[in-house]
């Protein structure tokens, strides 16, 4: 709920241009929802291993759908 709150507000205050989320919590959707409406551009990002469980309540409300590997992001870090 806390990071749904810091969503609400930074769409709000227009603190930020970009909110990239790693969730398939659907608790999450209001707040995405929020941000797009308040001109937030809203990334959905999963390990390709899990695309397919992405909720569509999830996907209704992103602008992007990220996808990557589990192997490719742990070379990153």
């Amino acid at each position: 709920m806390l990071i749904g709150l810091d969503i609400a507000q930074l769409s709000y205050e227009n603190r930020v241009d970009k909110i990239i989320l790693l969730s398939k919590d659907t608790d999450i959707k209001p707040a995405i929802k929020v941000a797009r409406i308040n001109g937030i551009h809203t990334v959905v990002a999963c390990f390709d291993e899990y695309a397919a469980g992405i909720p569509k309540e999830l996907k209704m409300h992103a602008d992007t759908i990220r996808k990557k590997s589990f192997v490719e992001f742990s070379q990153t870090i």
